[in-house]
């Protein structure tokens, strides 16, 4: 086996070459001269120091918000120690704020609301005496101040102000309703669904009694003095007195046949029968004694209207194409005479026409008598005619003449019409759900007020503060509702 030898220069060499060269701390090493002298020796970046593994990790701070500010009421309005009722109406003003800013304007409220009122955000001053105002967030009502002060009385006298009324509410009752009257304090209406006559007392709004009458129920008329209402019993061939001063029914009187209409007059009954064989009669009923009946030329089917003055009656043909009156004086009750006739009388060529060529030729006043009524003065005639010669008029005639002095336009026809006691208004029902009021003398509309429902039968109450009435929801065999269609105050 040859073994190797080496020389000592290399070992040497060889163990110089292994040293490392130590280093200071946090000095970097020497670089080594690069053999290209024109590239700079690259430089090594000294590392991050990490952190600590026992040492805590620091976190931002959190940001500390603003404190809300207290929300408070700001009232703008001076409040003073007194007012006199004549000075200028204080304008109140207030907000509710948070610090600068402005949330709400303020509600405000008079607690002694005798003593005035808020109008548009100023106080109305009524009367004198200690006035209490509260003002208030709309949002946080708890948040609210009060304040008082005294009303002085005013340097020049003031009027004391008036209440206003608070309107009546009255009982309604429906059922197969007839006629409506109203006479002292009362208003009566016929039921035929349970032979009844309804007392309605109008200062109360409630029904005082409910005056059972025997079979059917129709026609009522009021005395000419307004102490007896008189009711016609028409499957009994009856008249029921009944007293106003205390609303009893009183014994019964013979009607002598079934009523189509009547009137009163004082201590007098004019009737007029379902049965056209018959005549209108006179009765007086605090005797139950005939007086007298009406020429037989008079149709005994018709409606009947009786003038103030109680010297002539009017008679009217309903349901016919033609609206024919009769004036007839009944001055001498033995010796009654027909004073007038408007049925006007063809010509041959309109006969002619009439009868071979089918022409229609219209009436002098007009179809389908509903109502008569003559004025509290006596000085005009008025026909509710369903459809009248020119559509949807009222005619106004003179009552002697019977000629047609005036109309009034309506819009639809008319159901039912009465007087003011006063006489001052004329009210109209109307087929188109509403109720007219005009003035009697100009015949100019006061008011137009809806009913919403079919409007026949009114009538004034004899007090003069209202009006009563029938609503239905058709004018055909149909329950009727007794209604206060409205109140005389709300006529402008």
């Amino acid at each position: 086996m040859h073994k190797k030898l080496y020389s000592p220069l290399l070992a040497f060499i060889w163990l110089s070459a292994c040293q490392t060269v130590p280093v200071s701390p946090g000095a970097s090493p020497s670089p080594t001269p690069s053999s290209n002298p024109t590239v700079s020796p690259s430089v090594v970046p000294s590392a991050v120091p990490s952190a600590s593994p026992t040492q805590p990790i620091a976190t931002p701070s959190p940001q500390i918000s603003a404190t809300p500010q207290t929300q408070s009421l700001r009232i703008i309005t001076g409040i003073p120690e007194s007012l006199r009722l004549d000075e200028p109406a204080l304008i109140l003003q207030g907000n509710l704020q948070a610090g600068d800013e402005k949330i709400e304007a303020l509600n405000w409220e008079v607690l002694t609301p005798e003593l005035g009122e808020i109008q548009n955000g100023q106080l109305i001053l009524k009367q004198i005496g200690k006035i209490t105002l509260r003002a208030y967030a709309p949002s946080q009502p708890s948040l609210e101040q009060h304040f008082s002060f005294e009303i002085l009385p005013a340097l020049r006298s003031l009027p004391t102000p008036t209440p206003s009324p608070t309107p009546m509410r009255f009982e309604n009752k429906s059922g197969l309703l007839s006629d409506i009257v109203s006479a002292g304090n009362y208003v009566f209406t016929s039921d035929k669904t349970l032979d009844q006559v309804h007392v309605l007392d109008l200062r109360t709004g409630k029904f005082a009694s409910h005056l059972f009458v025997m079979q059917d129920p129709d026609s009522l008329a009021v005395s000419k003095d307004g102490k007896w209402v008189y009711v016609a019993s028409q499957a009994s061939d009856r008249i029921y007195p009944i007293s106003v001063e205390n609303a009893q029914l009183h014994s019964p009187i013979s009607a002598g046949g079934k009523v189509f209409d009547m009137v009163a007059g004082q201590d007098r009954l004019y009737i007029s029968y379902v049965d056209k064989t018959q005549k209108i009669k006179i009765i007086q009923p605090s005797t139950s004694a005939p007086k007298g009946e009406l020429p037989e030329e008079v149709p005994s089917h018709s409606l009947l209207c009786l003038p103030p003055d109680g010297k002539t009656i009017y008679v009217g043909i309903p349901n016919t194409d033609d609206a024919r009156l009769y004036s007839v004086d009944i001055s001498q009750e033995d010796k009654t005479e027909v004073l007038l006739d408007t049925l006007r009388e063809l010509t041959e060529d309109e006969i002619y026409q009439r009868d071979y060529k089918n022409v229609k030729f219209d009436p002098v006043y007009g179809k389908n008598l509903r109502e008569m009524k003559v004025s509290p003065d006596g000085k005009k005639l008025y026909l509710a005619l369903s459809y009248p010669k020119y559509p949807s008029r009222i005619q106004v005639l003179d009552p002697v003449s019977l000629k047609i002095t005036d109309h009034i336009d309506l819009g639809a026809s008319p159901e039912g019409l009465d007087f003011s006691p006063d006489g001052k208004y004329l009210y109209v029902s109307h087929e188109h759900f509403d109720i007219h009021v005009f003035d009697s003398q100009t015949h100019a509309q006061r008011l137009r007020k809806p009913t919403y429902l079919w409007a026949e039968r009114v009538t004034a109450s004899a007090d003069g503060k209202y009006v009563f009435g029938f609503m239905a929801s058709n004018s055909v065999n149909s329950n009727r509702t007794l209604f206060k269609i409205m109140d005389v105050s709300e006529i402008p």
